[in-house]
């Protein structure tokens, strides 16, 4: 069975959802064999990518926006043969995989993150086409149980059955570097501490100010708590001045 994955987010574009998705697409084969029984070799195995890295998806200038999106899917699906689709992105791209699916018959799963299902049960529009799209797709992924609650909060047992929560992961055969890790020891002097330790984008919806603002409180329960964060974003100076 040819699956594509149809997504907005993909290396080298950076963030979170692209490495989900950049690794998604890696490891596909190997999922495909355990999964479908299906040959790592075999064509059928493999994951065809359709992304907006070079802007052919989304165009400002067309309403809706994602009317491009539609010409590509529905081309890239008849020229691959492509038997399932899954979407990186409820919305818009859930959209035009709904009325894809509506037209030709090729079923879709939705991936849900958090933010994004949260941001189209909005009272709306957008919330009729969410609940549109949920409802129609074969497999409704969500990547941690509280999204998975919220989605069955909103539309219920006609969904339950259809919703899998499936947990990003990580590459346990990255290779650590003892001196470098050694390194940041001696530098920070974190030996027999307590560290806390957050790594992502540092935007505001990610709560590092809030774990800073707390710091003092949690130093009093947890003795030499120490705060590292990793990353880069809109909050950088923000965060270094804090």
């Amino acid at each position: 069975m040819k699956t594509l994955l149809f997504t907005l987010e993909y290396p080298p574009f950076k963030g979170g959802v692209a490495n989900y998705y950049g690794n998604l697409a890696k490891h596909w084969s190997k999922i495909a064999a355990a999964h479908l029984g299906l040959n790592e070799r075999d064509e059928a195995s493999k994951l065809t990518v359709l992304n907006n890295n070079n802007g052919a998806l989304l165009k400002k200038w067309v309403y809706p926006q994602w009317i491009p999106s539609f010409l590509q899917l529905s081309s890239v699906v008849k020229k691959q043969n492509i038997k399932h689709i899954i979407v990186g992105h409820i919305l818009p791209l859930g959209t035009v995989a709904c009325w894809h699916y509506k037209k030709t018959g090729i079923p879709y799963s939705v991936v849900l993150h958090g933010m994004d299902f949260a941001l189209a049960m909005k009272p709306g529009r957008k919330q009729i086409m969410a609940k549109r799209i949920l409802r129609n797709a074969t497999n409704i992924i969500c990547s941690n149980k509280y999204t998975a609650e919220l989605v069955y909060k909103h539309l219920g047992k006609e969904v339950s059955g259809k919703i899998f929560v499936v947990h990003p992961g990580i590459n346990p055969q990255v290779e650590i570097d003892e001196s470098k890790l050694e390194q940041i020891r001696r530098q920070y002097n974190t030996y027999n501490k307590n560290v806390i330790f957050s790594c992502g984008r540092l935007e505001e919806r990610k709560g590092f100010q809030n774990v800073i603002k707390l710091m003092p409180e949690i130093s009093q329960s947890i003795l030499d708590a120490h705060y590292f964060i990793a990353g880069d974003g809109p909050l950088k100076m923000e965060i270094l001045e804090s």
